[in-house]
């Protein structure tokens, strides 16, 4: 899998952000590294894509440009410090909640249980939390049945 060029791993397998700063006359090339604190190279590289789309703000940005380096460096580590917060701050509140954790593993034993019956007769499917989430009615699920037994 080929990383994003803003994305380089320790030698601890820890994956960090890589932002290039502008060479400066008599200065070397340097960068902002900051830790997304991750193993997985597919999450690291969603994480510096959203990073260096922020980044994009910094460019051109008279005012930075003025800064010395020492001024500027911690600057731009704040910025991109807050950028990852907030978007990993997003991130854990979509994450699912116990409720809908508790409903997944339900509806998957109901799944396991039902491959394990050798009939598919109706008194063995258990597809209420199904029909609620779909919002499908009785009548609409019975024309679905038998449409499926003709073609069956």
């Amino acid at each position: 899998m080929k990383l994003s060029a803003y994305v380089s791993p320790s030698r601890h397998g820890i994956y960090y952000f890589r932002w290039p700063l502008a060479v400066g006359e008599g200065h070397k090339r340097s960068s902002i590294r900051i830790s997304l604190r991750t193993r997985c190279p597919s999450y690291a590289g969603d994480l510096a894509r959203h990073l260096a789309s922020c980044g994009r703000i910094l460019r051109g940005n008279s005012e930075l440009a003025r800064l010395t380096r020492a001024e500027l460096k911690p600057k731009v580590k704040a910025h991109f410090e807050r950028h990852l917060a907030r978007y990993l701050n997003c991130l854990d509140r979509k994450e699912p909640t116990r409720k809908l954790i508790a409903d997944a593993t339900e509806v998957m034993l109901d799944h396991e249980s039902f491959l394990a019956i050798e009939s598919t007769h109706p008194q063995w499917l258990k597809v209420e939390h199904f029909k609620n989430d779909a919002g499908i009615s009785d009548e609409d699920w019975a024309d679905s049945q038998r449409a499926m037994l003709e073609f069956g």
